[in-house]
């Protein structure tokens, strides 16, 4: 090989050496820069990883806090609710009492304006519970039979006495036939029924307020309005909007002039909710207004009596009655009211006693059993009185008010269950229902 081609041969071996030394150094550069990036986004990993675990955990303590916040205040609630009812019961009871004394008109003036104000009291506890529960998601429906015209006819005669002190006329009108039994609850359809109509007497003066029934039967199923309209103050666009929040009012003045607290219609709209119903509103400003609700209910062909739809015979002769109960002036109140309806009365002041005098070879027809007793609660009584073989009826009558106590009762073994503060009628029909059923 000539010295030339020689030195071209080294020269280029001398090249790719070279080459091959700075790709291997890039090469290195490059792996070593891509292992560092692996590191840093290994690093970026583990640092969201810890991030998203923190949030997780703080999402769970978030909730759990929210659950054990949203159970104290339903905890609450429902204490200051037995507490109030209490003295409340005592309270409308002897209200219930003195209405049937022959009193001066003066006299009766006050007992009028005493039972209008233990009423609002009562209503609006009610209300308070009912937002808890519906917030808390405890609040269920009943679906059992009832007659539709009776039912809400009967919330038009509670609001008589106030549309008369507005100077205003209440009517009531249906399309349906006085047979007519449906399915659903009650209670809490007579409830947004009672917050219309109430709204609709406190804003109308010298007018008139007309509750009507219209739908129609498709099969075994109605579709249903009812519809509240007045002749009222009426309400603007406006105002509309936040009609049915929590404790809104239309506006401040609304308050000051006619008083309320703003909860009946936000739980009339959580209400409908419930029942799969829709709510509309139709207003004019100082003409007047319409609300109606539109629901379905099933159509019962088989529980309408019309024996049944009768007054009943509430009387209580003969009755002999034991009443468990601890507080002095609830136990005067209904020995009083059950004394008047000729019953025989005895009282024990707890559990263990009842269980004593019943241990007596004393013959009772029913018991009447508060719940929160010392010595030995109402709840623990019944089981002991059912475990020994005792059938005779007991009748919850107590100021726990909720569902969830309703179904303690009754697994406890109590018959039937009344929350205080309790209608007098309703008491003695009770009563009565249980001790023919017995």
């Amino acid at each position: 090989m000539s010295s030339d081609l020689e030195a071209k041969y080294k020269r280029r071996v001398q090249r790719e050496r070279a080459a091959r030394k700075e790709a291997e150094k890039l090469l290195e550069e490059k792996a070593l820069a891509l292992y560092n990036t692996l590191q840093e986004v290994e690093k970026i990993n583990r640092d969201l990883d810890a991030k998203v675990q923190q949030k997780t955990l703080e999402s769970v303590n978030a909730k759990d806090a929210a659950v054990r916040a949203s159970n104290a205040k339903s905890e609450f609630l429902a204490t200051m609710s037995h507490e109030i009812r209490t003295p409340l019961n005592a309270i409308i009871g002897f209200i219930q009492l003195l209405e049937q004394a022959n009193l001066g008109e003066r006299e009766r003036k006050f007992l009028d304006n005493m039972s209008s104000a233990s009423q609002g009291l009562l209503a609006l506890i009610n209300d308070l519970l009912d937002i808890a529960k519906i917030e808390a998601g405890k609040l269920s429906l009943e679906q059992i039979p009832f007659p539709l015209n009776k039912t809400l006819e009967e919330v038009v005669y509670l609001y008589d006495a106030k549309a008369d002190e507005m100077g205003s006329k209440l009517h009531f009108n249906s399309s349906f036939s006085n047979d007519l039994m449906v399915v659903g609850d009650p209670y809490r359809l007579s409830q947004i029924i009672k917050n219309f109509i109430s709204n609709s007497v406190k804003f109308t003066k010298a007018g008139h307020v007309t509750l009507s029934l219209n739908g129609l039967a498709v099969e075994d199923e109605i579709e249903l309005n009812v519809l509240v309209t007045d002749t009222g103050i009426g309400i603007t666009e406006e105002q509309k909007k936040s009609l049915f929040e929590k404790f809104s009012q239309a506006d401040s003045s609304t308050t000051r002039e006619y008083g309320g607290t703003g909860l009946g219609l936000a739980i009339c709209a959580q209400l409908a909710t419930l029942m799969g119903a829709k709510i509309n509103v139709e207003s004019q400003k100082d003409v007047g207004s319409t609300f109606t609700i539109s629901l379905k209910l099933p159509i019962d062909h088989n529980h309408y009596d019309a024996k049944a739809a009768q007054e009943p015979d509430i009387s209580l002769a003969g009755l002999r009655v034991l009443l468990a109960e601890d507080n002095p002036v609830n136990q005067l109140l209904a020995v009083s009211l059950l004394e008047d309806n000729d019953a025989t009365v005895d009282v024990a002041d707890n559990g263990l006693e009842a269980i004593a005098m019943c241990s007596n070879n004393t013959h009772y027809d029913v018991i009447l059993m508060d719940v929160q007793m010392p010595d030995m609660d109402g709840l623990s009584a019944s089981r002991v009185l059912r475990d020994a073989g005792l059938t005779l009826p007991i009748v919850a009558l107590t100021a726990n008010a909720t569902a969830e106590d309703r179904e303690r009762c009754l697994a406890a073994g109590m018959t039937e269950f009344m929350s205080k503060p309790f209608n007098v009628t309703e008491l003695l029909t009770v009563i009565k229902r249980a001790t023919q059923a017995h």
